[in-house]
């Protein structure tokens, strides 16, 4: 298990730290997009959005829902709360991403 490699057996005594802390510490030590390190800050943040269950938006697996208006039946606001689910999740990975890029990339990166 990742979290167990880098922070020792769940049961150590050593271990106080909440499954979110550990979680938050492994998010600030990814790297951060420069241009030169793409390879290890692409397999890195995959596997960071593997984890909060957002790679599957990323790669273009789960496709995005039509929308259509909530107000004419019961089918169109649940198809309405997964186009607003997705929409939620796409914007989590694509601030996540953005967060783990220099400045002078993400320029580039929101010219888009």
């Amino acid at each position: 298990m990742l979290i167990k490699t880098f922070f020792g057996s769940p049961r150590s005594p050593s271990n106080i730290m909440t499954s979110t802390h550990k979680l938050s510490l492994l998010s600030t030590s990814m790297s951060i997009l420069d241009g030169l390190n793409y390879l290890g800050w692409k397999n890195q943040m995959r596997a960071w959005l593997q984890l909060k269950g957002l790679w599957q938006i990323t790669n273009g697996n789960e496709k995005k829902f039509n929308k259509l208006d909530p107000s004419t039946s019961s089918a169109h606001k649940a198809n309405y709360k997964q186009c607003m689910d997705w929409d939620n999740k796409d914007d989590k990975a694509y601030g996540t991403i953005l967060l783990h890029v220099n400045p002078s990339v993400a320029v580039l990166a929101n010219s888009a």
